[in-house]
């Protein structure tokens, strides 16, 4: 745990902002998704969210197409 503060500390002096990192479960993760790579995500997640509900698609397909939905819309919409 003191690493990690160390490290925030660290890295707010050099002038990166705060709002570009999250602590998840103890951990200091940098947001990595950038604009462009965002709007990628959020036009594949909903384009694969509509051929798994409206493509008559194998029960495997229509799975693998809403599993790679949703990690493509949680990545867009969280930035990680």
């Amino acid at each position: 745990m003191l690493a990690i503060t160390m490290l925030s500390d660290k890295m707010l002096k050099k002038g990166v902002e705060e709002a570009k990192f999250a602590n998840i479960g103890g951990y200091l993760m940098k947001k990595n998704v950038g604009g462009i790579d965002k709007v990628l995500r959020l036009i594949i997640g909903f384009v694969l969210l509509l051929v798994g509900l409206f493509m008559p698609l194998s029960t495997g397909l229509r799975v693998g197409a809403f599993v790679v939905a949703a990690i493509a819309l949680i990545t867009a919409f969280t930035g990680f």
